[in-house]
């Protein structure tokens, strides 16, 4: 049976189990149609992870057409750490509890992807390059787009609304902005140090002409 858009994997968990995905590979991994639905982390004994989905020191990352909806807990739906190269393209985050995607030193890029109600952040990374674009971000109820610890993001293209805080650079962080519309956000933009073992951060934003 061929998977598709009208006919996706789906990974739901039932009868309030808990279930935790973790993956580590020398091969590429490709998650493609596949709809994640009320996952939470790894928490049992000595055994903890933060995060319901984590990739884990995977060189190549592609995920596509995919949907992360109702994590029931964790920090994160979905983490990638150390990630040389991913692609998350035509994905939908929805009804997240805390951050929608984290990435910790891991380099790549979200395209033409949704994030909508999330409880935390949107997008938010920690010592990593991320070139994000034609992305809506709405209802977020932390920051849509937070570039931390030494971290290089560009975010275009895109659209922010209905949310807490639009763009944050912190930590020896860099944040490029343009073509972006910020609409009903309460702080658009901030920058500040964090933590005393970085330096202050920078943010260029340009206006949607």
């Amino acid at each position: 049976m061929r998977v598709t858009a009208n006919n996706p994997i789906i990974i739901e968990t039932q009868n309030g189990h808990d279930a935790s995905i973790f993956i580590e590979s020398k091969d590429s991994v490709v998650l493609e149609h596949v709809i994640f639905k009320g996952l939470s982390n790894l928490q049992k004994g000595v055994w903890k992870t933060p995060s319901s989905i984590t990739i884990h020191q995977t060189n190549n990352v592609i995920i596509a057409n995919c949907t992360f909806e109702e994590n029931r807990r964790g920090d994160d739906y979905l983490n990638l750490f150390g990630c040389d190269d991913f692609t998350i393209k035509n994905c939908l985050f929805k009804n997240v509890k805390s951050d929608a995607f984290d990435s910790d030193f891991s380099n790549g890029r979200v395209d033409s992807t949704h994030f909508q109600r999330i409880g935390n952040d949107g997008i938010d990374g920690s010592g990593s390059d991320i070139r994000i674009s034609n992305c809506t971000f709405d209802q977020i109820k932390d920051k849509a787009v937070s570039s931390g610890e030494k971290s290089n993001f560009t975010l275009q293209n895109s659209t922010i609304t209905n949310s807490e805080i639009g763009l944050v650079s912190k930590d020896l962080s860099r944040l490029i902005v343009s073509n972006t519309a910020i609409k009903k956000v309460r702080l658009g933009a901030a920058i500040f140090q964090k933590k005393p073992e970085y330096r202050s951060s920078r943010t260029s934003i340009g206006s949607r002409p």
